[in-house]
């Protein structure tokens, strides 16, 4: 394992609403969403409000009056994304890009060119904010997690390097909610343990921890919260999934009503065949097709097939319906339109 801090994480700040702002000046400084009926993404000064992605839309207006709401421009979004990675790229080829807006790097290769990599990171916020006009923070540590880690306590628009001497120290004060792999449910689970920290997760009994997470996670989990992670940067990282979406509200209540999966089902077929064209079907695991409908009660009704063959819809319940299966066809799938969030696929 390296002993010096070479991993970079750059994330983009809240990156769909720093684009908005980017291409409407008026709207800097201002709370604004991206969507419709449901949040796609909050700016920093939404997020004040308790504004968050996935939020419904009535709700965010009801904590926010003075939200501004905007569409999106995906093109733009993918553009700028690339453009950020496409800085990375100039200083080292070791780039593992992960989502549209944040990547890792290994620096370790380049620093007789660049210098330090606390200097590198510098570099490439300063050359994000300089030719894209968009916040980056970025995070430094010796292993992936750590820098991924770093980069969210650098947030907004900051640089976090973690001196490998000190990195134990640094983690252990942490929430367990910033862990990669702590969603809220996990940390609803070790709250009720009173397990608040990194540091407590670290310390906790390995059999305790096994019986209230299952063996996987509890291993994966006491491994991150002592800075064990020997992955390395993926430079060609083959996509677990590909999906498209968009949020419904904007549609006349009668069309919504009389086949709420219809609007958005070709659009969003049309965005995946387009992507599948581009990159190639080898560039995606095989995996089912599902089409999720997502409403205000929190249910997921999912029209599926896999890639076999169409199947019947099926549908499972989140949010109180747990392991409901039904057999239903998409016309079968009758949800109020006031209650229509929105679609992907």
């Amino acid at each position: 394992m390296d002993t010096t801090a070479t991993i970079l994480h750059a994330d983009l700040d809240a990156f769909y609403a720093s684009v908005e702002q980017l291409l409407d000046p008026t709207l800097r400084g201002k709370p604004i969403a991206v969507g419709g009926g449901v949040v796609l993404a909050a700016s920093y000064e939404a997020r004040a409000f308790g504004i968050s992605g996935g939020m419904p839309g009535w709700r965010a207006r009801e904590l926010c009056p003075c939200l501004i709401f905007v569409d999106g421009h995906f093109k733009e979004y993918q553009r700028l994304g690339n453009a950020a990675i496409r800085v990375l790229n100039d200083f080292t080829p070791l780039v593992e890009r992960i989502s549209i807006d944040e990547a890792f790097a290994d620096v370790a290769g380049c620093t007789h060119l660049f210098g330090p990599p606390a200097e590198i990171a510098s570099a490439v916020r300063c050359r994000v904010r300089t030719e894209l006009g968009l916040p980056i923070s970025v995070g430094v540590a010796r292993t992936k997690h750590l820098a991924k880690i770093a980069s969210q306590v650098a947030k907004p628009d900051g640089l976090v390097v973690v001196d490998p001497d000190t990195e134990l120290a640094f983690l252990h004060d942490l929430p367990v909610g910033l862990m990669w792999g702590v969603g809220p449910v996990t940390e609803a689970r070790l709250a009720k343990i009173d397990v608040h920290t990194i540091g407590q997760l670290a310390q906790m009994p390995g059999r305790s921890l096994e019986q209230l997470l299952g063996r996987a996670a509890s291993d994966k989990l006491t491994a991150l919260a002592w800075n064990r992670d020997r992955r390395e940067i993926k430079t060609r990282r083959r996509a677990q999934s590909a999906g498209a979406q968009s949020a419904l509200g904007k549609k006349p209540a009668e069309e919504q009503a009389a086949s709420p999966c219809r609007p958005c089902r070709h659009p969003a077929a049309c965005k995946l065949s387009a992507r599948t064209d581009r990159d190639g079907p080898r560039a995606f695991r095989r995996a089912p097709l599902g089409h999720p409908l997502r409403h205000t009660r929190c249910t997921d009704l999912s029209d599926g097939n896999t890639g076999r063959g169409c199947r019947r819809a099926r549908t499972q319940g989140a949010c109180g319906l747990p392991g409901r299966k039904d057999n239903l066809t998409a016309g079968d799938l009758r949800v109020a339109p006031r209650d229509l969030l929105g679609h992907s696929a």
